[in-house]
């Protein structure tokens, strides 16, 4: 008998069992992923203090002697912008560095005491933070009240942390003991006559093996980061202020590091392409990798309050022009979303992202507007004509009713030929109210003779409607 060599996975102690792994990854991911965090967050923190310091400091040093011209003042912000961006990429580096190494100290000496223990609790998590924040204080030669004062907020870390991974993994291991396991009984089967006509059978190639490695790694990172609620709510922080960010380092269109950063990581885990040409290299890879079809869809929607929704009650004419400019571009970038789409692929069509005034009838479950049934129809005949399948997407609840009624009529006007459908609706699981809104929607296809297209999905997390 062949030895058993063992898998990748083996080696490397990634099937680790739930019960001994943290925030449910196993240790050889854990680490990696810990240290990266905490370098994204230590750069993310000295680039915004870093960039500030630099440009009071050059602001300082030129008090003395401001400049009188035009040029003037230009090549003094110049030389002030690249101080700053200077400045800002140096303590990027280091306070990254720094945040990272201590980060991957802490990680990796919280696994060394749970292999020397035997166990894995929040004893180890305490020791392994309170041994860190001991030596950071060394290496920084604090003093002792500051010394005192890291102890003891890396005791709190090492508590909070400790306690609340060491719950999550109670709870897997109590799961996994209480779960069932089905009997499976085998009969040892008769060797054949003839053991050299056996033809063994073909060696199956493992799904993931198709994706390519930065596709992979790419997507841990994201589900990792996601799925956590420790790293989610500080990663969504900074995607945030990069967002609304105004100084030019901190903001991605102009800041050609970030950009590339983002661009290849988080843009492109979630978005197919900024431009056409991206988009279909994107599809035509993911077809290239054995994907029957795609799902494509324009990024454009609306959401409003309710005091902006009462503001549109008005039918005036300005309302009514603004309702037109603001169809026209959703319009044009849905059609051509639906012109990168090939046969048989589909298109997600957000209502919201017509505007606010189709918010607004949609809120009041009014039909649409001239401007929009307009558009609607072109988008419809558009996907039609091309094989496209269209997505009429579910959004917020106080407009899903609206949403409903809409794609209805789009669907008795496009879905004419029997077992065939052009529009499909969107039906939230979660909702108590989706079993009797298909019914219904079924009954009605029935009777007026169109072919229903339903797309069900699970929903959002919250369970409350």
């Amino acid at each position: 008998m062949a030895a058993h060599e063992p898998s990748m996975a083996e080696a490397l102690n990634l099937a680790q069992p739930a019960a001994e792994s943290r925030l449910s990854m196993p240790t050889p991911i854990r680490i990696p992923v810990s240290g990266f965090v905490g370098f994204s967050i230590g750069s993310t923190l000295g680039l915004i203090h870093g960039s500030r310091i630099a440009q009071l400091q050059f602001r300082a040093e030129h008090a003395h002697k401001m400049p009188t011209s035009t040029t003037g003042w230009y090549l003094y912000h110049k030389s002030k912008n690249y101080h700053t961006m200077f400045g800002g990429m140096r303590e990027a580096i280091r306070m990254g560095s720094r945040l990272g190494f201590w980060t991957l100290l802490a990680f990796g000496l919280e696994s060394t005491v749970d292999r020397y223990r035997g166990k894995t609790d929040f004893l180890s998590t305490v020791l392994s933070s309170v041994s860190v924040a001991g030596a950071f204080s060394l290496w920084n030669r604090f003093s002792l009240p500051t010394a005192a004062r890291t102890a003891k907020y890396g005791l709190l870390f090492g508590l909070v942390y400790g306690i609340d991974s060491h719950r999550d993994a109670s709870l897997i291991h109590t799961s996994s003991k209480n779960s069932y396991h089905p009997k499976v009984h085998l009969h040892p089967a008769a060797p054949p006559a003839n053991p050299a006509a056996v033809t063994p059978a073909p060696a199956h190639r493992a799904p993931l093996s198709l994706l390519p490695l930065h596709m992979i790694l790419r997507s841990l990172l994201t589900t990792t980061i996601s799925s956590s609620r420790w790293l989610l709510p500080p990663s969504l922080a900074i995607a945030s202020a990069l967002a609304h960010a105004t100084h030019p380092l901190l903001s991605p269109d102009r800041n050609p590091l970030l950009r590339v950063l983002l661009k290849h990581t988080f843009y492109a885990q979630f978005c197919a392409g900024e431009t056409p040409a991206e988009v279909r290299r994107t599809v035509s890879r993911l077809k290239g990798l054995g994907f029957s079809g795609v799902i494509l869809g324009y990024a454009r929607e609306v959401v409003m309050t309710e005091a902006q929704t009462r503001g549109l009650s008005g039918a005036s004419e300005t309302s009514r022009r603004s309702d037109e400019e603001e169809v026209r571009p959703w319009q044009e970038g849905t059609e051509q979303t639906v012109r990168l789409a090939e046969a048989g692929d589909f298109v997600a069509l957000k209502f919201t992202g017509a505007g606010q005034q189709a918010l607004y009838a949609l809120s009041e479950r009014f039909p649409p507007s001239a401007a929009l049934a307009s558009a609607m129809d072109s988008i419809c005949a558009c996907a039609a004509a091309r094989g496209v399948r269209l997505l009429f997407d579910a959004e917020q609840a106080a407009v899903q009713q609206g949403i409903d009624d809409w794609t209805l009529t789009y669907q008795r006007k496009y879905n004419t030929v029997p077992g065939r459908a052009v529009i499909y609706g969107t039906y939230q699981a979660y909702l108590k109210s989706t079993p009797a809104t298909l019914t219904r929607h079924l009954l009605t296809a029935q009777e007026q003779g169109f072919t229903l297209g339903v797309k069900l999905v699970r929903g959002r997390d919250g369970r409350g409607l």
